[in-house]
Parts: structure tokens; C-alpha cells; sequence
């Protein structure tokens, strides 16, 4: 039995990493969950090698993505950037590891905004 459901989700967050992207992507869970998110439009995150995972289900088709270097080819249709990451519409990449920080702030002020999330940025003393 699943401990939460989709509708009870407010976002999904793919963290990457290898094989870890390859055990996401063959997860039945996790299609369920990046499925649920892009029928609602709700927040679907993707950093390091994951974005392939939204490549590969044409999510990223017309969009601006960013990926771990040497996945580009798998960001199907996407504007590749290579960014630290990226955010269009209701989808967030990151390049990988050394991005997390901006990743995280990307996410955040989805949720709470650009000025909570700058002050979470201050408290942490974070490009100071």
C-alpha cells in the first residue's frame, strides 16, 4: 500500500544521480506521480540525470530544460540550455550536484515566493 497518493501531492522531485535515474524512471510509482503532476500542472522537478526521465515522456517538448552534461540528447524537443537550471512553466531542472542550492530556491519560491525565499537565501548567508 502506497503511504500517499498523488492527489495528496503538491509537487514531484526527481533527485537524479546514477542509477538512481534509471530505478525513477522504471518505477510504476513514479510514473504515476510525474503523470498525476503534468495532468494537473502541478510543480514536476528534475535535476542531474532525471530530466531524461521527462525527456523521454515529451514533457520537456518546446520548453526550456537543463541536464546533467551528456543527457541533452535525452531532454526530447526541449531548448537545452545548459544553465544551472532552469525553470518553465509548472517544470524545474537543474544541471546536477553543484546546482542544488539554486534548485532549491527555484522550488522554493514556487511555493512561498520570491521574498521568503530570499530570506531563507539571507539566513543561510548564502552568496554573501
Amino acid at each position: 500500500e502506497n503511504l500517499v497518493s498523488p492527489e495528496q501531492a503538491d509537487a514531484v522531485i526527481l533527485p537524479g544521480g546514477m542509477p538512481g535515474t534509471l530505478n525513477l524512471e522504471q518505477s510504476d510509482m513514479v510514473q504515476t506521480f510525474v503523470d498525476f503532476c503534468e495532468k494537473e500542472k502541478k510543480l514536476i522537478c528534475a535535476i542531474c540525470a532525471a530530466p531524461s526521465i521527462l525527456g523521454h515522456k515529451d514533457l520537456l517538448n518546446g520548453k526550456r530544460a537543463t541536464c546533467f552534461p551528456g543527457f541533452e540528447k535525452e531532454l526530447n524537443g526541449a531548448q537545452v540550455t545548459g544553465n544551472p537550471v532552469e525553470t518553465d512553466g509548472h517544470i524545474i531542472t537543474a544541471k546536477g550536484a553543484g546546482a542544488a542550492h539554486l534548485f532549491a530556491f527555484a522550488i522554493a519560491k514556487v511555493f512561498v515566493g520570491e521574498e521568503k525565499a530570499n530570506a531563507v537565501k539571507d539566513a543561510m548567508q548564502w552568496g554573501k
